[in-house]
């Protein structure tokens, strides 16, 4: 299972049309009938999808630039009407790697994380554990983009983290490109030090690999996306 990263306005984030005509609850095709999943959606037509319009994401936008000007310290503003566009996919499994990896060096520090080196994965008691260790914690972190931001950054240049609602009225925290760069390059700095064969590991095509060398692996091509985000001076997304 993977979820996508993209450098990109936010017009070209693409959505699924639900409705009764494109998807309807069914029996299972042959293959899933021995599995015991039940009430499985199946598309029985094509698939529609739609689309945010650059009117209605540049309104959001000025919105979203009054409100937080205190907070980030600039008018957020990029070129909504630009159709570039890069995209990648990453193991989800990998991606919580990342940010696993980030919030034992926030929590119990690099002393600590040396653990890490060799470790086999951690189950999700452990991944938890973690993660509620600095849960509600303000941006005074040192991966706040990386820990505290769910979906989407923007190509401001303040280190903090601001709660606000996107076009479609859901709230979420929205990060910076530019402090998200700085992260990844700390911590990939820090993965390196720690274990150098993490990155030998990480050309494995196995999965799931160790969180070194998963961490690794993700942050090769969040680093790529974020990149072409921050040169551009766009948005950057996931999936995930």
């Amino acid at each position: 299972m993977g979820i996508g990263y993209s450098a990109s306005a936010f017009h070209r984030i693409s959505y699924l049309v639900e409705g009764e005509d494109t998807a309807s609850i069914v029996e299972p095709p042959p293959w899933l009938r021995n599995i015991g999943i039940e009430g499985i959606r199946r598309h029985t037509g094509p698939m529609r999808f739609h689309s945010p319009l650059v009117e209605g994401i540049e309104l959001w936008r000025e919105g979203f630039a009054a409100r937080q000007e205190p907070q980030i310290g600039e008018i957020v503003s990029w070129d909504e009407a630009n159709d570039f566009s890069l995209s990648e996919d990453v193991y989800a499994s990998d991606d919580t790697m990342l940010r696993y990896v980030a919030a034992v060096v926030e929590v119990e520090g690099e002393k600590a994380a040396r653990r890490l080196v060799g470790a086999e994965r951690p189950g999700y008691p452990e991944i938890g554990r973690i993660f509620d260790s600095f849960d509600g914690v303000s941006e005074l972190l040192r991966f706040p983009q990386l820990l505290l931001t769910d979906l989407y950054w923007l190509p401001y240049h303040r280190n903090v983290v601001v709660d606000d609602e996107d076009w479609q009225g859901e709230r979420h925290r929205f990060g910076s490109t530019f402090r998200l760069a700085d992260e990844l390059r700390d911590l990939r700095t820090l993965i390196a030090a720690l274990d150098p064969n993490a990155i030998e590991g990480a050309e494995s095509f196995e999965t799931p690999l160790p969180p070194l060398p998963a961490a690794w692996r993700v942050s090769e091509v969040v680093v790529k996306i974020c990149g072409a985000a921050v040169e551009r001076k766009l948005p950057l997304w996931t999936t995930g």
